[in-house]
Order: C-alpha cells, then structure tokens, then sequence
C-alpha cells in the first residue's frame, strides 16, 4: 500500500490529508518513492495520534500516487478541503468547520465519504495473515504463493528467487509470451482466497517478513 501524507498546521491546529493506495510500483525508482511516501505517512499518522490540539484527518481514494498529487493540485480540493481550515484559524471565521467529524474517509468500491471520531478506528478487527506456498491459482507470477489467516505448518516449504531477475525489462516487470509488459510474471505474489464477503481494510497495517540470502 502507498500512501501520500500532507500535513499543515499552526497555533496547535493540524490538518492532515493523507492519500491511501494499494497497488504495485513498477520501477525501482518508484519503489524509493514509495518507501519514502510511505515513511512519510507512518510520520504524519503518528503525528495525528500525537497532536492533543483540535485536528482533522482527510483520506482520499485516489487510484495511485500521480492522481493523489494532481488531485492535491486543484483549485477545488483546495477549496472545499483546505480554505475553510484557513478561513476559521487564520481569518477566525466561524464557519462550523471544527464541528464536524475529526476523520473523513472514502471508501473505494463503495465510492462514498464516511466520518469517523478517531484514528486508527477503535472498532478496527487487526487479522492476522501469513504468507503461503500455494499456489492460488489466480495469476502467472514467480510463485503464485497463497495469504490465509491459517500459519503455515513447520515444514511447509519457504519462499525463494533470484535477485535481481534476468528476465526484468523495466524495473520488476518483464515481458510475456506475447512480447507484452506482463508486470507479475516475475515478481512475487501471495493472494487470499475468494472472500465470502465484503472486506474493508484501512491503516494501520505491519508487515513481519523473514528473509534469508544465500
């Protein structure tokens, strides 16, 4: 998941815009970018926990980090998200903005904004998951490797690859049997089962990995 954090603040207020995506990043420039985005963001989310004044958190839904920035860049997401921030701490208007819900969301699929008291949510169900042999089934990767809520038995055979993969054209991304960019044929994959029902995922998330090179 890439996340893209903004903070502004002054005289003990803080607004914080914070974009979340989940999605894969095709380069390894952009997989810098991505960690750094995603450092920023822990930064800004544990600031957000941290700040005691009156705050507000808004997080988009933008599809990927260029959207999340030309969104970011629009005269009309500044003014419906950040001039009344400015017009009641700066011009001390009383516009109501502090009245409403401190936490604002949207909610991909379902397309629609929600309002929260708090973050991370109090009602938030952490799940733990591991990553599995496989296969899944459901794509060509390296490894086809599973995601289940079920550990892995101590025998279960672990995960290997060679570093960097000779077949990478562009980045991670290599090529397909039809000379097409094909970005998970050689790359790592670990996908759950179909879900049975609607599952909403939201910050914050810990990853814990073993790895050992040979």
């Amino acid at each position: 998941m890439l996340l893209v954090a903004r903070h502004i603040g002054f005289d003990g207020r803080a607004f914080h815009h914070v974009h979340a995506e989940e999605g894969r990043q095709a380069g390894h420039a952009e997989e810098l970018v991505g960690f750094v985005e995603r450092e920023v963001h822990r930064v800004h989310a544990l600031g957000f926990e941290e700040v005691r004044a009156p705050k507000k958190l808004v997080v988009t839904g933008a599809k990927n980090v260029h959207e999340a920035h030309h969104q970011f860049d629009q005269v009309e997401f500044h003014q419906k998200e950040l001039l009344p921030f400015y017009d009641r701490h700066l011009k001390g208007m009383d516009n109501g903005f502090m009245d409403s819900a401190p936490v604002r969301l949207f909610i991909r699929g379902a397309d629609v904004w929600r309002e929260e008291p708090q973050w991370p949510l109090a009602r938030a169900q952490y799940v733990r998951y591991f990553l599995r042999k496989g296969p899944s089934g459901s794509v060509t990767s390296l490894n086809d490797g599973g995601l289940s809520t079920e550990p892995p038995a101590a025998d279960e055979t672990p995960t290997a690859y060679a570093y960097p993969d000779w077949e990478w054209t562009s980045g991670v991304v290599a090529n397909g049997p039809d000379g097409r960019p094909d970005p998970v044929r050689r790359v790592l994959t670990f996908t759950s089962a179909p879900l049975a029902a609607d599952l909403e995922v939201k910050e914050p998330e810990h990853s814990q990995l073993t790895q050992l090179a040979h």
